[in-house]
């Protein structure tokens, strides 16, 4: 263990009971001699978070609760003036709930994006609808598990068939792709390959999918291209020029091409805001739905945020060995690593209509995840020179 950990090592990708949705880091705190000595079988840490995330997620969230707790005291107030019980309308049993919730449920419920919701959030659906007790619930799930990023929902074979609606359901399942061309299909079909030939529960949704475009759509289409530059700042220098081929080739505004980013220090520090000419519009979290508000920007995000979207053309940018999959600390984190980063690979790639750009560093190597893809010929590889 010493040879790894020491007092003040840092770990990524810490999941704290605290903070449970926000990426953080753990800082060892064990005496290094216990470390050293190998004294003790496990160690202790503190958690540790981007300050940033802190002030959006714990800062803010905690005044909001104040705020609710204001609008609970006016209410208790308007209870008193009107002379009803406030302590009985807290105290609601289910049954009195049920009664003021059928006033506004739905006679039928289509749910789509299902995969994004975990355990918790997706037991409450039946709720919603004007008999939750009933055993044929009308409700309609569109889902699609390969885009799951994180650990999110359930994966586990015939899930919601067995567990939500307790056996009464109808199960259709679609092989047309009425977004992307038939060249995008073939490639997030190598990608969720690659993921099911590496992991027992990882769904390949894509494995007897077809486009459904037309001939003359197929005419806008090309190959998915991965491109390896010298390093990072020759990648970075050639965004502006690819952006600028895509606008003109599509005859599109700048916000329907989307650059997703595999290296979140790289965004941060320098495409927040501008690339060369272009204006951003900074995607960085699902609640910011203003992607489409100004056209004259072109998306920049990371692959977390860019479910649910739709783009001529989607430029992967820092696809590489040691950014895809990141580097881990262990065989256990190597595996949650890889298989996160194919669903991020296929999750980005699936969101264009035309054409996907993946553009790496040469001195990293080519990502291991792209391999298969490489070997089915779904993606061509070029590496850019002076």
């Amino acid at each position: 263990m010493s040879d790894k950990f020491t007092q003040g090592t840092i770990i990524e990708y810490i999941r704290s009971t605290k903070y449970p949705e926000i990426k953080c880091q753990g800082i060892v705190i064990s005496a290094r001699c216990d470390l050293a000595q190998e004294k003790i079988n496990q160690f202790h840490c503190l958690s540790a978070m981007n300050i940033e995330e802190w002030i959006y997620e714990v800062l803010f969230e905690s005044v909001v609760n104040e705020r609710n707790n204001n609008v609970l005291g006016n209410i208790k107030k308007y209870c008193e003036q009107k002379c009803m019980d406030f302590a009985t309308l807290c105290g609601m049993d289910k049954v009195n709930f049920r009664e003021v919730l059928l006033k506004s449920a739905s006679d039928y419920l289509l749910v789509d994006e299902m995969h994004l919701f975990n355990l918790n959030e997706q037991q409450v659906f039946h709720f919603l609808t004007k008999d939750g007790e009933q055993k044929k619930i009308p409700i309609c799930f569109a889902l699609d598990y390969g885009q799951v990023v994180g650990e999110r929902g359930n994966i586990k074979e015939n899930y919601i068939e067995n567990t939500l609606a307790e056996g009464q359901t109808l199960r259709q399942e679609f092989s047309t792709v009425f977004r992307s061309s038939q060249q995008i299909a073939e490639l997030c079909a190598s990608i969720t390959a690659s993921g099911a030939l590496l992991f027992d529960g990882f769904i390949n949704p894509y494995k007897y999918c077809e486009s459904s475009f037309t001939a003359r759509e197929e005419e806008m289409c090309e190959i998915p291209q991965l491109l390896m530059y010298k390093n990072d700042t020759e990648m970075k220098e050639s965004l502006e020029k690819h952006i600028k081929k895509y606008v003109n080739k599509y005859k599109c505004q700048p916000c329907e091409i989307a650059l997703v980013f595999f290296d979140e220090e790289m965004l941060l520090k320098n495409y927040t805001q501008f690339i060369g000419k272009y204006s951003v519009n900074y995607i960085n979290g699902r609640k910011n739905s203003q992607f489409g508000t100004d056209p004259s920007k072109v998306i920049c995000t990371l692959p977390e945020y860019i479910n649910g979207l739709e783009f001529k053309c989607v430029i992967l940018v820092a696809v590489d060995e040691g950014r895809v999959p990141q580097n881990g600390l262990c065989d256990i984190s190597s595996s949650f690593l890889k298989y996160s980063a194919l669903n991020k690979l296929y999750l980005s790639c699936s969101r264009a209509q035309y054409s996907v750009l993946i553009l790496g560093n040469k001195l990293r190597g080519i990502s291991s995840c792209l391999q298969h893809s490489l070997a089915k010929g779904a993606l061509t590889q070029s590496y850019v020179d002076d």
